[in-house]
Formats: C-alpha cells, sequence, structure tokens
C-alpha cells in the first residue's frame, strides 16, 4: 500500500512538472526530463540495438508516435520514458537551459542518435555559457564527424581544450568530481580528441579515477582489456575491473560480465577449430576462417589468417575454400595470385567438388568473369588444361601445381 502511494505521489508530480513544462517553463522540462530518467538502464541508449536509434530520431524529427502534449502515462516503459526524457530535455535546450542542453548532447552523443547542423548551434550556445557536458559534446561531434555534419576539427578544437582545462582542474580537486572528471579525460586520450591518442595516458587516467571510486572508469578499464585492441586481450584483467565496477555499483558491469563469458567460450571455440583445422579438417579450416574474417566469435578480424585458412580448407577438397581463396587472390594486383586465384575458380567448376557443392560452382564462375580480363585468354587456357590434368593425392590433398609466368 505504501508502494502504491509512493508511485502515486511520483506520478502526480511527473504531471505537475508536465503542465509547467507545457506552458514554456524549462526549468520544468529541465527537471522534467531528470525524474523521467530517474535510474534509467542506459541498454536503452545502446548504438547497437538499430530500434531505439530510430525511435530516437523520430523524436528528433518529430515523428515519433507518442503524443507530448500529454502528461506521460503510468507505468512508462522504459524507452517510452527515454523518448519523453529526451524530448523535453530538447525543449529546454531549446530554450536556452545549458544544463539541459549539455546533457541533451551527452545522452545523444552516449547513443550515437543522428544529429543535425542546425543542432550543434543550440549545443555551442550551451557550451558559451560554461556548461561542461556542452562542451564536451559538441567538441566530440564535432571531432568524429556525425550524421548531417562533416567533421569539423576547427571548430571541436578550443571547446575540447577548453573542456581539458576545466576537467584537469577538476581532477586535482580530489573527491567524486575529480574522478568523473579523470574519467572523461580517460575517453579523451583513447579517441585522441584534440590531442594525441595516448592509451597509456587514458589508462591512468582511469585507474586514478577508480582509486577515487569511480565505477564509470572501472568499467571503461574491462571494457580496454575486453575489446583487446587498444591494450592485449586480457580476459582476467577485464572480470576484474567489471567485478569492482558491480561491487561499485555499476548495474552495466553484469552485462560485461555475461558477455564477457560468451567471449571467453567463443576464443577456446577458436583455438579448437585451429587445431582441427591444422590436423587437416577442411569443415573447421573453413569456419575458422570466417571468423578470423569478421570477428563474430570475439576473436580478433585477421584478414592474412583468414587467407591462410581458406586456403587450407581449399586444399583440403572443400569447394567454397576454393572459391574464397580465388575470391581473395583475385582482388591482388600480383600475376601469381591471379593465377593461383583463376586454378581455385576452375576447379570449384569441376567434378566432384561442383557436383558437392553446386552453389559453390556459379560462385566460382561469377570469380572467374572477374579474373579473366586481367590474366587474357593464353594464361587462362594454360591453367585450365592443368586443372584438367589435376591428379588429387592419396590422402585428398590438393597441392597447387606450377602455374607458369605467361
Amino acid at each position: 500500500m505504501a508502494r502504491r502511494g509512493r508511485r502515486s505521489a511520483a506520478d502526480e508530480a511527473i504531471g505537475a512538472l508536465h503542465a509547467r513544462a507545457c506552458a514554456g517553463d524549462a526549468a520544468a522540462m529541465h527537471e522534467l526530463a531528470v525524474a523521467l530518467l530517474e535510474d534509467f538502464d542506459e541498454e536503452h541508449f545502446n548504438t547497437e540495438r538499430k530500434r531505439h536509434v530510430a525511435d530516437l530520431k523520430a523524436v528528433l524529427e518529430a515523428t515519433s508516435t507518442h503524443d507530448f502534449a500529454q502528461p506521460p502515462p503510468p507505468r512508462l516503459s522504459a524507452s517510452a520514458r527515454r523518448d519523453h526524457a529526451m524530448h523535453w530535455l530538447r525543449e529546454a535546450a531549446r530554450r536556452g537551459h545549458a544544463v539541459a542542453a549539455g546533457e541533451f548532447a551527452e545522452w545523444l552523443f552516449r547513443a550515437g542518435a543522428p544529429f543535425h547542423p542546425a543542432s550543434l548551434d543550440g549545443f555551442e550556445h550551451a557550451a558559451a555559457q560554461g556548461d561542461l557536458s556542452a562542451m564536451l559534446a559538441l567538441g566530440k561531434l564535432c571531432w568524429h564527424g556525425c550524421e548531417g555534419a562533416a567533421a569539423d576539427r576547427a571548430r571541436a578544437t578550443p571547446w575540447l581544450q577548453r573542456a581539458r582545462s576545466m576537467l584537469e582542474a577538476e581532477a586535482g580537486g580530489g573527491g567524486a568530481a575529480a574522478g568523473d572528471a579523470l574519467e572523461r579525460l580517460g575517453r579523451m586520450h583513447l579517441r585522441g580528441e584534440a590531442c594525441a591518442v595516448d592509451v597509456d595516458e587514458a589508462r591512468r587516467c582511469w585507474q586514478a579515477a577508480s582509486a577515487l571510486g569511480s565505477a564509470v572508469a572501472m568499467l571503461a578499464l574491462g571494457d580496454l582489456y575486453l575489446d583487446g585492441r587498444a591494450v592485449d586481450f586480457d580476459p582476467d584483467e577485464a572480470a576484474r575491473w567489471y567485478e569492482r565496477a558491480l561491487a561499485a555499483g555499476h548495474t552495466s558491469a553484469r552485462h560485461r560480465l555475461e558477455q564477457l563469458a560468451s567471449v571467453r567460450a567463443m576464443r577456446a571455440q577458436r583455438d579448437a577449430l585451429r587445431a582441427q583445422a591444422d590436423a587437416g579438417d577442411a569443415v573447421s579450416a573453413l569456419r575458422l576462417a570466417r571468423h578470423c574474417e569478421i570477428g563474430d566469435d570475439g576473436g580478433d578480424v585477421d584478414a592474412a589468417r583468414a587467407t591462410h585458412y581458406y586456403r587450407l580448407a581449399a586444399r583440403r577438397g572443400h569447394p567454397l575454400g576454393m572459391v574464397e581463396t580465388g575470391k581473395r587472390l583475385g582482388e591482388l594486383d600480383e600475376p601469381a595470385a591471379l593465377r593461383e586465384a583463376w586454378f581455385w575458380l576452375r576447379l570449384a567448376q569441376r567434378p566432384p567438388w561442383a557436383t558437392i557443392k553446386p552453389v559453390a560452382a556459379i560462385l566460382a564462375q561469377a570469380g572467374c568473369e572477374r579474373v579473366a580480363p586481367r590474366l587474357g585468354p593464353s594464361t587462362c587456357a594454360a591453367i585450365d588444361a592443368q586443372v584438367a590434368a589435376l591428379a588429387v593425392g592419396a590422402d585428398g590433398a590438393i597441392n597447387v601445381p606450377a602455374l607458369g609466368s605467361t
């Protein structure tokens, strides 16, 4: 009963704020947005969720199905709360509310939502009033570019430099504000925003922020080790930081730990596939090559290794391995690579391989049409003769013959 009473009081407060917001009160608009975003799950700003970004775009372009002139109904879904909050933050920003403008820019930057050049002017107005969040968001958007506006680093640089000076001053003050400042400085150094990319400095900032209790910095360190691009992939170190972030109250760390467990399992699977492929299993080699090509198993993207395993699958008689090897070699400008590409593409069109995988023969024909003009008729005919005379080894392995230099 008490819980229902608290909910009713909160709904009444939101209704009162909404009435003031509709009357043009910018402060009420900001308060309403803050109330709607209270304890908000940031997963609803996840850029990987295309629907969420599309919903935000609808809010920005006034094509949303929500009726913002009506008070937000009780028990809104998380995504509807986000849309209502973003609408009122934007309206407050348009009326010169500097804090709202900064928060609006920060949320949208986090979401990767579409911006338009006209929006940047509003953020610049808030930044000119000294709002740090607006400076950072405006600087980041102009530095990296955004939908509807190309990168403008000349415009971004003074704001990012001014923001960095303010953050450095805050970082020297100690306490929670210093932790937040150090966390933001770390991101600037990692992305090279109006400064050189400096991974070590980013890590130092985040470690210092973590020592001050910043759960966001702890999460950032975990992400650094999970991503494995700026520093070596280290699942144990990533887990340690995620667990600290979770203990410090950052609920997203739980999702990251689940993601890390999945990445560990997928990397273990890649190791198993590598052992089977190296032992001569064509299917494992093909699967491993695909994982190396797109990194969909949590491992690194490695085009050279992908080609290596496609070729291994081809040599073990897998028609799709032949096609993929031919496609990749056919993209090179080296005569030897083009000759080998033609060899594999033509082999995939001959029995028994064309019978095993008819689709491979079709794909191989398309590849041949791209390679043939670059080789010439005489070279193609000479390699065709070698393909027709090919003898497969007793172990089923295919050894590429000397393809000449004509």
